[in-house]
């Protein structure tokens, strides 16, 4: 019985470590001007739960991250024609900016995110922007992940039974 014990337990740390630990997803833009490099970073999504999602502005011929301009913007995180988050009227001064996201339980499946361009400046000289970068996420299912750990853990179990059930007969 402690053995059985003992290999559910580490499967469960296993399982919950690997989510945990889990890389967060990177995925890049170029603007319609092809001015702008836009990237977003996020971690794999539940709903439920507040996310930090990054965004980054960079040089597309360069690579170099934008952080020496004031760059305006705005972030629209929507699914299903529903708005989820907004936040207006950003300001990147060093080429990075953050912002955090709850999709409402029962919200699994796509979702976009839209970051809206709207200005930079540069020494006093300012471009107007009006373009849109846009992003598909995926909210995973919550009951994906209690699946995953349930399977992961009877896996043992039947296998253990079964050796057993097999040296009785």
């Amino acid at each position: 019985m402690k053995f059985l014990f003992a290999i559910i337990a580490s499967v469960l740390i296993f399982t919950s470590m690997s989510f945990a630990f889990a890389e967060p997803i990177l995925l890049e833009q170029l603007s319609p001007s092809e001015k702008i490099l836009v990237k977003l970073e996020w971690p794999e999504v539940y709903p439920d739960e507040i996310y930090k999602f990054k965004v980054s502005f960079y040089d597309p011929n360069t690579g170099e991250l934008l952080d020496d301009i004031r760059l305006n913007y705005n972030i629209i995180v929507s699914q299903r024609d529903h708005e989820v988050e907004v936040y207006e009227h950003n300001l990147a001064t060093d080429g990075t900016g953050e912002f955090d996201v709850m999709f409402p339980q029962e919200s699994e499946g796509p979702a976009e995110i839209i970051v809206d361009l709207r200005a930079a400046s540069d020494n006093g000289h300012t471009i107007k922007y009006e373009e849109e970068v846009k992003f598909a996420v995926n909210v995973v299912p919550e009951f994906g992940v209690i699946v995953a750990i349930l399977a992961a853990a009877f896996i043992p179990i039947l296998l253990l039974s079964k050796s057993k059930l097999m040296t009785k007969i």
